[in-house]
């Protein structure tokens, strides 16, 4: 199971659960989604999907109540990968950034990119740098070319960026 969001919150009183999706909005003919809850992947079908502000809305079957809505924040949506569609042309789906060389245009070697954190306003990618993460923004002007088929991610680094980042 592939993670492609995450339930954010509650979203009125009838149940409906605010949705970030990790990089690619969700396509519109997403049927069912797995949630992991408590440690086991639940499947939803989803009645219905809203654009909402930076994110979206589902309202899930079986899912009534504000409360019933709240206790699904913070958990991750997942979608077996057989079942994602191809992301479409410069796309791709976060997940396939893990395990993907990262480097300078002078051909300076970062490191590997060992995870990608979404948060509000710019995910970032978690780069092992011998040992230490690196946190890299994962936006146009730092990643200059991401190249997932070669698992390589170009980036122009601003000065100082590298020194201060590390954690």
């Amino acid at each position: 199971m592939i993670r492609i969001g995450t339930i954010v919150g509650s979203w009125g009183n009838k149940g409906e659960v605010k949705y970030r999706p990790d990089g690619a909005p969700p396509e519109a003919g997403l049927e069912t989604v797995f949630i992991r809850v408590g440690g086991r992947d639940e499947a939803f079908r989803v009645e219905a999907l809203k654009a909402a502000g930076a994110g979206y809305r589902f309202k899930l079957r079986g899912i009534d109540t504000m409360d019933a809505a709240e206790r699904l924040r913070g958990c991750p949506v997942l979608q077996p990968e057989a079942a994602l569609p191809p992301p479409g042309p410069d796309a791709y789906y976060l997940y396939q950034l893990v395990g993907c060389r990262v480097t300078t245009g002078d051909g300076r070697e970062l490191g590997t990119v060992r995870d990608v954190w979404t948060i509000p306003g710019n995910d970032q990618l978690v780069v092992d740098r011998d040992g230490r993460d690196l946190l890299l923004p994962l936006s146009r002007a730092i990643c200059r070319r991401v190249d997932v088929a070669a698992k390589h991610i170009l980036v122009e680094v601003p000065e100082g960026l590298l020194d201060l980042n590390e954690i």
